[in-house]
């Protein structure tokens, strides 16, 4: 997989994502999904109409799209950050490549909520099955 700087895209979908929020229901999703990490309470078809609307790495090539989503996974404290990761992966359901599986076969490291949990075992399926 391709070495990338990936904070320049972190920073291009949290700037997005802040956009979205709701900061009066924050406290409300964070006690939701019991997790420690921040959150911008976007409703979750939001969240999803916006990954497939695109941001501008997804012109790369497809390792490339993978390395920087694996970064983001690795490194973001923004729950919906996160989130668009598996979203934008989950989109792609059974045409989801094998080639992926060594990467985000080690997602599940910081799986920490319920959601994240029910995210990545929907993709894990695609790409065992």
């Amino acid at each position: 997989m391709p070495t990338i700087d990936a904070a320049a895209y972190h920073d291009e979908i949290l700037a997005h994502l802040q956009l979205l929020g709701d900061p009066q229901r924050v406290e409300e999703a964070r006690n939701d999904k019991k997790s420690g990490l921040e959150f911008l309470a976007i409703k979750v078809p939001v969240l999803r109409n916006t990954v497939r609307a695109g941001f501008s790495f997804y012109t790369r090539s497809a390792d490339e799209v993978l390395a920087i989503w694996d970064a983001i996974w690795r490194t973001s404290t923004y729950f919906e950050v996160m989130g668009a990761a598996l979203i934008y992966y989950g989109n792609q359901g059974a045409k989801i490549v094998p080639e992926t599986w060594p990467t985000l076969s080690t997602w599940q490291q910081r799986v920490e909520n319920w959601a994240r949990c029910d995210s990545l075992s929907s993709i894990y399926s695609y790409l065992l099955a």
